[in-house]
């Protein structure tokens, strides 16, 4: 590995911070009253932060076309320099209508604050074809990166220079947020002239400890733990455990103890062209050589990933070093780690996945100690605990009189009898009057009226309640939203009341069906408006020839198989 004896000199040669001074700070705040607003998203928000502190030296802004399509085309800037990813702002048709080059936005967070002021240069609608070829080879649309480019980036990209006015309030970890600038004073404080970057995109375990362990020695430099984490409001409970377990692991380490620091990074999942912007934020850092996970680079499917052609890319396009760190198994025989080519067949124990891991938690198990040490374990079975102690959501959709706000309320009677979490009943008549009051039954207003019931799931779940909830929820996007929100936390058991609408119509207890029909109400699911049934249902129930407490049944032994209840 080529590692300088020195500090590695940031990306371009120099450190670019766009953050302006605290004199002229009130005068952009002042000057952001009087311009259009554009509002971030979480992706936009970190690259800001990311510009504001130098991490994407020696970038002065958001990318304009040309400066795309060189990076695209040839993985480099106009001037030359290297840079494998575009860094854009992403907006609206409608966002991009008010904006005008040579004129200046003001760029806000999701709760409104002024975060930088951006002087437009260039507005433009990328090619999306041209686009998947060049980060995805072939443009697959069905790589994940793909799906997030076509679904999650809107139409038109604007370009221009940027002025930081302040970074993001991060109220978590703060002792552990640093720019570039104090990371290179502190490795000079330590006297450290050779430093390994190393995102752990997961809990570290043993495997890993040992790993990155062997890698100091064999190095001879220190190590430099980035977590690259994301805070949207609903993955900070994973964040949370991550960074939490990090702090502790680290002390296990002999002198000297890795750097452990935030980064708000967030990635793309755009394979080599990835690894490359995420090394140059670690450079910007003062890391002299980037250390990827064997694992990772196996998922890696867009290039040559051979550590010798990466080691040459690296020191090449970068100036600095790459290492893997290596795949490691436990061999029983001698009680330690060894790399896999190492270990005999016969005594290896292979290392668990996250998801093994998890679901081993919530079965109420403990890990291997060979596996995972005490305190991160300790962690671990903090935010997974056994299901019978997690909350948990059942989600009743359907038509109207479908059956659900019955069956919503004998599970919420048999809760309160029988189970000792907390339980709140959250059916649809019920939500519309206290929490959703003043909407209608628009598209939009329907989509907002079932985001609303997830988040209120979402924190009965996260404080270790039970939620049931009864909603026609029409689409399955508003209750795939809310299924994601609430799992973040606790479980999330999705029942299609798939009573027929004929059925439905017969019972018509609010005599809904009959004024649709007769043309009183507009827009009415079932009639006029099409009722998308779940893809993937937990539980499936047609109550037109069951009795109510047999249906209820049916839910209460699914939760009962899938171990939040004793069966």
């Amino acid at each position: 590995m080529q590692m300088g004896a020195n500090t590695i000199l940031p990306h371009g040669d120099r450190l670019v911070s766009l953050l302006v001074s605290d004199e002229k700070g009130p005068y952009l705040l002042d000057q952001a009253q009087h311009l259009e607003n554009v509002r971030l998203n979480s992706r936009q928000v970190c690259d800001l932060e990311l510009f504001a502190c130098g991490a994407f030296s020696p970038l002065t802004g958001f990318m304009d076309e040309k400066q795309c399509n060189s990076v695209l085309e040839n993985k480099c800037l106009p001037d030359g320099l290297f840079w494998p990813l575009p860094v854009v702002l992403d907006v609206s048709q409608e966002t991009a209508a008010r904006l005008k080059p040579g004129k200046k936005a003001a760029l806000r967070d999701k709760e409104g604050f002024v975060l930088g002021i951006l002087a437009v240069t260039d507005i433009f609608v990328p090619d999306v074809s041209v686009w998947l070829s060049a980060l995805f080879g072939a443009g697959d649309p069905a790589h994940p990166a793909a799906r997030r480019l076509i679904q999650g980036t809107k139409p038109v990209f604007v370009g221009g220079t940027l002025e930081c006015v302040r970074t993001p309030l991060h109220y978590s970890f703060t002792d552990l947020r640093f720019t570039p600038a104090q990371t290179r004073q502190a490795f000079g404080q330590k006297n450290w002239t050779r430093v390994i970057g190393l995102d752990p995109s997961a809990i570290m375990h043993r495997a890993e400890f040992e790993s990155t362990a062997r890698l100091m020695q064999e190095k001879d430099a220190a190590l430099m733990i980035g977590a690259c984490v994301v805070e949207d409001g609903f993955n900070d409970f994973k964040t949370h455990t991550q960074i939490r377990c990090l702090k502790k692991i680290v002390k296990r380490y002999p002198a000297p103890a890795p750097f452990l620091c935030v980064v708000p990074y967030f990635e793309r999942m755009a394979g080599l062209r990835e690894l490359f912007l995420q090394a140059i934020v670690f450079k910007n850092f003062g890391c002299n050589a980037f250390a990827v996970d064997q694992r990772r680079l196996d998922k890696i499917t867009d290039g040559p990933c051979s550590t010798q052609g990466l080691e040459q890319a690296f020191a090449k396009n970068l100036n600095m070093g790459f290492v893997v760190s290596p795949k490691l198994v436990y061999c029983q025989e001698q009680e330690t780690f060894l790399p896999l080519q190492q270990a005999p067949e016969c005594s290896r124990q292979n290392i668990f996945e996250q998801d093994q891991v998890k679901n081993l938690l919530l079965s109420g198990k403990s890990l291997p100690t060979w596996f995972s040490f005490p305190e991160i374990e300790q962690e671990l079975k903090r935010a997974y605990p056994p299901r019978k102690r997690q909350g948990f959501a059942v989600f009743c959709t359907g038509l109207s009189g479908a059956g659900k706000s019955t069956l919503a309320k004998l599970l919420y009677a048999h809760f309160m009898e029988n189970d000792s979490r907390p339980v709140t009943l959250l059916d649809g008549d019920i939500v519309r009057l206290h929490l959703s009051r003043e909407l209608g039954f628009s598209e939009e207003h329907r989509k907002i009226n079932v985001e609303r019931i997830g988040f209120v799931a979402s924190e009965i779940v996260k404080n270790g309640g039970i939620a049931v909830c009864a909603s026609i929820a029409p689409r399955n996007a508003p209750r795939l939203a809310a299924r994601r929100m609430v799992e973040a936390y606790g479980g999330f058991v999705e029942v299609f009341v798939s009573t027929p609408l004929e059925v439905c119509t017969q019972r018509d207890p609010k005599g809904m069906y009959a004024k649709a029909k007769a043309g009183i109400i507009k827009g009415f699911t079932g009639v006029d408006d099409a009722y998308e049934a779940p893809q993937n249902p937990e539980v499936v129930i047609d109550t037109t020839c069951i009795h109510p407490e047999k249906a209820m049944e049916a839910i209460l032994g699914h939760l009962a198989d899938a171990g939040y209840l004793d069966s």
